[in-house]
């Protein structure tokens, strides 16, 4: 679900949003920002587009000035919201988070910049964004009326409790499309070959958790293994297995790799699993609990080899 602001004007809507993106989990953000600079005599000052992704030091000038506040109103120029609206929404399928502050009057007379953010509407990643109370173009009334937008109104009295509820909701929904990496690993005894297994919530499976941004699935395989386990692992081979998620609700995969124990001693990580164990390599199959579990082992069973 998007989530959209609105309010009365200079309520706190941005205000909020940046607050709420501070306190989200390090991600990849998409979307831009509208910023209003007062560089106009006789005007309230120009309206400049700028990526949400930050990056290198903003510019001000006609190649982003996508409008100007005036004593008689807004006044947008919709050819700069359809050159470099569209070039900073491009490729923001592939971020975690799509940010719109703000959606409003001045971008009405610009249609391929409103069809790219009414794609991005019907897409799958999420859109956190600010829409202006006042006016009733079609765009505004398009994310108004859109059956995946939740719109908001932030008040003087909910701007304050809004932040920690918009922090819960969208960390969860970032989390739950985060891809994870985990590890079938290996150990050789004088029992033969065991697997290392947790127990979690569900039962029993695989050490695994999400990438952290910044990492790689490899990185974070190696990562949870030793959070989860306490266990040292050296991945081996080109063995990788990714299957979808096991909980329904969330829109991630699950990568697995084989390891093997070159260190560290089993110690499970209370607050993420409730047990770990070596557990005999023929032994394995009857204690998985998930499904999607199964083929990934079977395979992997068959690359490590005799048991």
């Amino acid at each position: 679900m998007h989530i959209f602001l609105t309010g009365d004007f200079q309520i706190g809507k941005s205000t909020l949003i940046n607050k709420v993106l501070e306190n989200l989990p390090a991600c990849r953000l998409g979307g831009f920002r509208t910023i209003s600079v007062a560089d106009i005599p006789g005007a309230f000052g120009s309206v400049y587009i700028l990526s949400a992704s930050g990056g290198a030091e903003p510019s001000y000038g006609d190649e982003n000035r996508v409008g100007i506040r005036g004593g008689s109103g807004p006044a947008g120029f919709p050819e700069v919201f359809d050159r470099r609206g569209i070039e900073i929404l491009s490729g923001s399928e592939k971020c975690d988070l799509i940010l719109m502050d703000e959606i409003g009057k001045m971008e009405r007379n610009s249609p391929l910049f409103i069809a790219r953010v009414l794609e991005l509407l019907d897409g799958d990643v999420p859109v956190f964004g600010v829409l202006r109370k006042e006016g009733s173009t079609p765009l505004q009334e398009a994310i108004r009326d859109h059956s995946n937008v939740r719109l908001i109104e932030v008040t003087a009295e909910n701007r304050d409790t809004l932040a920690p509820e918009l922090i819960r909701y969208f960390s969860e929904l970032l989390m739950s499309r985060r891809d994870s990496g985990g590890a079938f690993v290996y150990r050789h005894g004088e029992l033969g070959t065991e697997i290392l297994m947790i127990r979690g919530k569900g039962g029993w499976g695989f050490p695994k958790g999400h990438v952290e941004y910044g990492e790689d699935l490899k990185a974070a395989a190696v990562r949870e293994v030793r959070e989860e386990t306490g266990i040292d692992i050296r991945l081996e081979g080109e063995f990788s297995y990714t299957t979808p998620s096991a909980r329904k609700d969330e829109k991630r995969n699950v990568t697995y790799f084989i390891g093997k124990a070159v260190g560290g001693e089993l110690s499970p990580q209370i607050s993420e699993v409730r047990s770990a164990e070596w557990v005999r390599a023929e032994d394995v199959l009857d204690r998985i609990h998930f499904p999607e579990d199964i083929p990934a082992w079977l395979t992997a069973l068959n690359a490590i080899g005799p048991i």
